[in-house]
């Protein structure tokens, strides 16, 4: 195995001393990466360009070498679309690249995984991990479920059209379709959450929601949160509860990303008038007492500059908000759960998802 180490080369040493919360306080010859901090960036879409950056929460450092080529010696593909932890393994998922990346925790890759239908490529969006089976949402209108042993696709489902978010409550897997590449057509967006038995492996329920649903999270007891992102016109972006017994669907809000550490929503909500002057707020959903609670959990809304994706990480119970204006390299900003910034620091382009490595 490839020990967990990045040679630093002479212009980033020197850049260094000028930078001095971009880089590790060491002298500029190995930084050895222990446990931490991994931000995956989504980069630009056909320029294969995504990578890891690492941060160390405790140092409050960061390296902005990309982790995957510096271990694997080729770069990641284009769009890294999702990452997450399951059993001894870091998973992936490539969008453009059309393949899930199984890596070791020192992100040395042990295996390629192909989405491939009938010939045509499937686009990996959102992935879930549940009794050792790693499940993905396919743009062609699928999930998959893998085989974390030989890294082989047991099996897939037909679900609704161009799914995203993932969710994983009661024994069932939840699934946002979004209809997301319809938004032109007369057939318009979908407005469904598609339930799946995950012990059979098929659908046993489709539930309707707003329309154009995304992003899926599940809270401590057992309920399922659903953003839908609305037509981005006179249809709003829509936070609504899942039951996850009965499914029946409650809306309870609005937002546009949402984190969890179990029990709060941690939300952002980004609107525009019909100037396209945009607006952002930052509120809470308590999902014990069921209700929006006063104020933001973000103190100073003004030292975000383009905020983008939101992740919760329990190892460090912490917030973090990325930013991005798609053109050029973006930041995170790390929070603690009342709001006060702990730091900032620089990942990749388009820094769209945190996971702690340990």
């Amino acid at each position: 195995m490839k020990s967990r180490s990045f040679y630093l080369t002479l212009w980033m040493f020197i850049l260094c001393a000028f930078t001095l919360a971009s880089c590790s306080d060491d002298d500029g010859d190995d930084i050895t990466v222990e446990e931490g901090i991994y931000v995956l960036n989504n980069g630009k879409y056909k320029s294969n360009n995504s990578t890891i950056t690492y941060y160390d929460p405790v140092a409050q450092t960061y390296d902005n070498n990309d982790v995957y080529a510096a271990q694997n010696s080729k770069g990641l593909g284009d769009s890294g679309q999702d990452i997450l932890c399951g059993g001894k393994y870091i998973f992936l998922a490539i969008y453009g690249s059309n393949r899930i990346s199984v890596m070791t925790r020192d992100f040395v890759e042990v295996a390629s995984i192909p989405l491939v239908r009938e010939g045509q490529p499937q686009s990996p969006r959102s992935l879930a991990y549940a009794d050792n089976k790693l499940y993905v949402s396919l743009y062609d209108g699928y999930v998959a479920k893998i085989n974390t042993s030989n890294f082989t696709v047991e099996a897939q489902v037909e679900v609704g059209r161009n799914p995203e978010g993932l969710a994983v409550s009661n024994g069932k897997l939840f699934v946002a379709n979004s209809g997301g590449m319809d938004y032109n057509t007369p057939v318009g967006y979908d407005k469904t959450v598609s339930v799946i038995n995950l012990k059979k492996f098929e659908v046993e329920k489709t539930i309707t929601v707003e329309i154009n649903p995304t992003v899926l999270k599940t809270v401590d007891n057992g309920d399922v949160y659903c953003i839908s992102m609305g037509n981005y016109g006179d249809v709003p972006n829509t936070l609504q509860k899942i039951n996850p017994k009965d499914y029946t669907v409650t809306a309870v809000g609005n937002a546009t990303e949402m984190a969890t550490d179990g029990k709060k929503l941690y939300l952002m909500l980004s609107q525009y008038d019909a100037n396209w002057n945009q607006t952002i707020s930052y509120p809470v959903y308590d999902t014990e007492k069921g209700e929006m609670l006063s104020g933001e959990w973000v103190k100073d809304a003004s030292a975000i500059v383009k905020p983008y994706k939101l992740s919760y990480e329990p190892v460090t119970e912490y917030l973090y908000l990325t930013s991005s204006d798609y053109k050029n390299d973006g930041d995170v900003y790390v929070y603690k759960t009342d709001g006060t910034l702990v730091t900032k620091f620089g990942a990749g382009l388009n820094p769209l998802k945190v996971v702690y490595v340990k």
